[in-house]
């Protein structure tokens, strides 16, 4: 996986699906909302990219298009958890909320993880001594003794078409790209 090509200066990466629904992925015209939790992360991140970079952007974004270059990027550390060194003491099945850790002095409620062998990330809702219920259920089984990583590197894929303005062709232009986490 890759970075974000090296000239898109990131101003701002903000989560947006923060909402305890989520819309439909389907091609319909009719937007579906369904109550329920929203099984991705989804990124909105504001970018400049300096006049001199400016067509390699575009062509950047074309060729995503296009499908010349692949649409999988690992978005920068996302999460702020001073939380480390913590593994699973309890096994959890696909579809649970919730695991027991070794240790939970450091994880609060908002923390982003993940488990070793998986790719989704998970948002700590509750702690109760060292056992944390999360968000959204388990994708996959977890293992005792299975490491738990605080601060995840998101893996993403571009959502939204070509959006950048600029007042001025030599000035910096900004570019806000959207992105879902891949699942």
């Amino acid at each position: 996986m890759s970075l974000l090509p090296d000239y898109f200066i990131i101003r701002n990466l903000s989560e947006t699906s923060v909402g305890n629904s989520v819309t439909s992925e389907s091609q319909s015209l009719i937007q579906l909302t369904r109550r329920r939790n929203a099984q991705r992360f989804d990124f909105s991140v504001e970018c400049i990219v300096l006049p001199q970079n400016t067509k390699k952007a575009a062509a950047w974004q074309m060729s995503l298009l296009d499908g010349s270059v692949p649409n999988e990027f690992v978005l920068p550390v996302f999460g702020q958890s001073s939380a480390s060194d913590t593994v699973t003491t309890s096994a959890a099945v696909t579809g649970e909320t919730s695991v027991d850790l070794n240790n939970a002095t450091d994880v609060e409620e908002g923390d982003l993880f993940t488990f070793a062998g998986h790719t989704k990330a998970y948002r700590v809702i509750s702690i109760l001594v060292n056992t944390i219920s999360f968000l959204p259920n388990l994708r996959g089984d977890v293992a005792i003794s299975e490491a738990v990583t605080f601060n995840p590197e998101f893996t993403v894929r571009k959502t939204n078409v070509n959006e950048f303005t600029s007042d001025s062709a030599r000035r910096p232009q900004n570019f806000n790209l959207e992105f879902a986490e891949v699942l």
